[in-house]
């Protein structure tokens, strides 16, 4: 129901029909949640859940603000059966998706963090030898490691992160707010309230995540539409 929601409002709709990278972006993020998220017996699915999310980190690396929440409460739950539907402990008898389950290892988390590596060290690499021959788009010339590395850090967004008064933070917060009443009207909140109290019921390191991410992302919106 979410997925139709979101797919199906105007935000999203109209940011698909932009020529910019938000919707690959969030493509990037949801399926590569949904392969951590699906435990099987293929350590496999983890080296691309984060080949797919260290992508989404060089298409837009400020995801990593609510992917960090969001990992951390997936990869605790290592004992808890994501199949069922009111988060018992697991038990290896159960299966998931039809395939047996088993418990998160320090190599599923090492296959993690190595697929999302590699994305990174390619796009950013490749990133590093394309700006010396000075193509025509050339966003920050980032020739050089000291260029690379302010590019990354968005070195020419910082100017005007630092001038962000407190009218425009408030101003921001009530303009983002009346973007998702209008995206989702009244009936949504209600709706998505319901669903947070389930989640958290069932599965409290999950409830936190989410929190933590959207959190993260609610704020990130705020200061960045301030400046």
């Amino acid at each position: 129901c979410g997925a139709i929601v979101l797919a199906t409002g105007g935000v999203y709709y109209r940011w698909a029909l932009t020529a910019e990278v938000y919707s690959f972006h969030n493509l990037l993020l949801a399926v590569g949640l949904w392969c951590t998220i699906s435990i099987t017996n293929k350590g496999a699915r983890f080296l691309l859940a984060g080949c797919l999310l260290g992508t989404s980190l060089a298409v837009h690396w400020v995801s990593a603000g609510f992917l960090l929440p969001l990992l951390a409460a997936i990869l605790c739950t290592a004992e808890i059966d994501v199949s069922g539907p009111s988060g018992q402990k697991r038990d290896t008898r159960r299966v998931f998706l039809d395939r047996p389950v088993r418990p998160i290892d320090q190599k599923d988390i090492a296959l993690l963090l190595t697929g999302i590596a590699i994305p990174l060290c390619f796009f950013y690499g490749a990133m590093l030898l394309l700006a010396r021959t000075e193509p025509v788009l050339n966003w920050g010339n980032p020739a050089d490691l000291q260029r690379l590395w302010w590019h990354f850090t968005a070195r020419q967004y910082q100017t005007n992160l630092m001038t962000v008064t407190g009218p425009d933070l408030i101003s921001s917060v009530w303009n983002n707010l009346f973007l998702w009443i209008r995206e989702f009207h009244f009936l949504g909140f209600p709706i998505a309230l319901w669903g947070w109290v389930l989640i958290g019921r069932r599965l409290r390191l999950w409830f936190w995540g989410w929190m933590g991410g959207a959190a993260v992302n609610f704020v990130f919106a705020v200061v960045q539409s301030a400046a």
